[in-house]
């Protein structure tokens, strides 16, 4: 509302302004700032996969090669039957039975220790 010099307020500014709000209008409709919200939602999303996708694949192809270089430096080393399944080599029936050795000797041994045995004294 604008006031004459004298403080007092012109009948034209008074009608002018009688039907507007008293606020500044949203500088979009909600159905927009929905559309952009969404938008901004499933770049995220999509990033998200992204750097998912290619830290996985690289943690699966540094795994696999710590694993094959385990295997080269140490003829003895044994593979768990899921680390060959990483490496590809789930199809050799000779690393396959001692994987499964590995493993049942494993779970015999834990059902044998009780969980919480072992050294509880903080030396």
């Amino acid at each position: 509302m604008r006031f004459a010099p004298d403080l007092s307020a012109t009948r034209e500014t008074i009608k002018a302004n009688l039907f507007k709000a008293g606020y500044d209008p949203p500088p979009m409709s909600l159905e927009e700032f929905g559309d952009r919200e969404r938008a901004a939602a499933e770049k995220r999303t999509a990033d998200a996969k992204e750097y998912v996708v290619a830290a996985c694949s690289f943690f699966i192809s540094t795994r696999v090669e710590h694993l094959l270089n385990l295997r080269r430096a140490d003829k003895h080393y044994v593979m768990k039957l899921s680390e060959l399944y990483a490496a590809g080599e789930e199809d050799d029936e000779a690393l396959h039975d001692k994987a499964t050795e590995k493993t049942r000797a494993f779970e015999d041994w834990s059902d044998s220790v009780a969980r919480g045995f072992g050294n509880t004294k903080r030396v």
